[in-house]
């Protein structure tokens, strides 16, 4: 009864150090791997980032910008009561003016008229 106990345990233990792990390699393997070190691949940017305005456009320059797109010539960004008017002021007056490229300015400018 002795042996049938040593040997069931000697079989047990071939098998269970034997025993595929979950990635398909072996217990042993992934044990000989367990010390060694691996480095994370380096992922290069494709392209480089787009560089920020260093000054904030004028009000010279966004009556230009928003007179090209006006239907009457940008009449209404030199009336002080128009809407245009109050939504160029408050644009020039934006703390973040100029981290914003001319399509976004449109863009910030039509849904304040």
């Amino acid at each position: 009864i002795c042996l049938l106990i040593i040997v069931s345990l000697a079989v047990g233990l071939v098998v269970s150090f034997t025993q595929k792990d979950d990635d398909g390699g072996s217990l042993q393997e992934a044990e000989k791997g367990a010390g060694t070190t691996s480095t994370a691949p380096v992922v290069s940017a494709s392209a480089p980032p787009t560089p920020v305005p260093t000054s904030a456009p004028t009000k010279q320059s966004l009556e230009a910008l928003f007179t090209s797109t006006s239907p009457d010539g940008g009449a209404a960004l030199r009336n002080f009561t128009s809407p245009q008017y109050l939504a160029l002021e408050e644009l020039e007056n934006d703390p973040q003016i100029k981290t914003f490229k001319d399509d976004r300015l449109k863009q910030m400018y039509a849904a304040q008229v």
